[in-house]
């Protein structure tokens, strides 16, 4: 029930950024300030990592990070894999902690 809650905020408040335009939301090969891109690399690799784990892949660096929102929640990640069909994504909370894993492909 925590992890439902949390994801719901996380998607109120990117959708809430993409509405008022306060969001940030930073492409894998952005142009970001150099300070932003650092706190969003920890998610990045947190995310690969744990996709890495959920698809049994051994070298999470294999995996591309194809983009990244960040809220006052956490940060959203999407990550390419090869073979997939659509992306996969992560959820990392403030700590760091991912938080939920999933494909994004419906169905």
């Amino acid at each position: 029930m925590r992890l439902r809650i949390l994801t719901a905020m996380l998607v109120a408040a990117a959708t809430a950024g993409c509405a008022t335009g306060t969001g940030q939301s930073t492409p894998y090969a952005g142009s970001a300030p150099a300070a932003q891109r650092q706190s969003g690399t920890s998610a990045e690799q947190a995310c690969r990592t744990a996709v890495a784990r959920q698809v049994g892949i051994s070298d999470p660096s294999s995996l591309r990070v194809i983009g990244s929102e960040a809220s006052q929640a956490g940060t959203s990640v999407r990550v390419s894999v090869p073979g997939a069909q659509a992306p996969w994504a992560c959820v990392i909370d403030t700590d760091g902690t991912v938080v939920n894993v999933y494909y994004t492909a419906e169905g």
